[in-house]
């Protein structure tokens, strides 16, 4: 993937952050900001609503690194909720594919690749492309980062919860907490 797709990645990942105790207590979260404005809430409230919004950011961080979408996260996030596409939480309440077709009038096919090795080895995958990952972390519950092919061939991942941004996606997510990835 090219340097600037990357940038814009990694950037949004590092500005959405969803937990402000793991950012030292910096709630300076730009998710955060946008969640407030949205839906009109405090500061609390909207921390609380964040916890739970990584589909919805690592899917709009695929498609807009990707030029596939352009408009900003609040504006998404917004057209979501007026279409019931989403609900505060930010959990999605519609297909992907009709998500895309009817707020961004393109056809997206929602293609499950369940395979880790892809993960170890993705030189299957197109290195172009940003890749929503599904993970099963220790905690209750499941994960969703946005994931990417580097320079050197290896997939990377860029988290808006405690694994950094970039990372090595084998370093971090063994394969006993691998769910999917999914091209954007």
């Amino acid at each position: 993937m090219n340097t600037t797709k990357v940038n814009i990645i990694n950037s949004i990942a590092q500005s959405y952050f969803q937990f402000a105790h793991q950012h030292n207590g910096n709630k300076n979260s730009a998710l955060f900001a946008d969640i407030m404005a949205v839906l009109n809430c405090s500061e609390a409230d909207a921390e609380n609503y964040a916890s739970t919004h990584c589909n919805m950011i690592s899917f709009y961080n695929a498609l807009y690194s990707t030029g596939k979408i352009t408009m900003v996260y609040q504006d998404y996030f917004r057209e979501m909720l007026n279409h019931s596409f989403c609900d505060n939480h930010g959990f999605f309440q519609q297909e992907k594919d009709v998500v895309c077709r009817t707020l961004f009038g393109f056809d997206f096919q929602v293609l499950h690749l369940p395979d880790y090795n892809n993960v170890l080895n993705p030189e299957n995958l197109d290195k172009d492309s940003a890749y929503q990952m599904l993970i099963h972390p220790e905690a209750d519950g499941s994960h969703f980062i946005t994931t990417y092919i580097d320079e050197n061939g290896i997939l990377m991942g860029a988290d808006t919860s405690y694994r950094g941004t970039p990372f090595v996606v084998a370093d971090k997510i063994p394969a006993n907490q691998f769910g999917w990835l999914l091209k954007c």
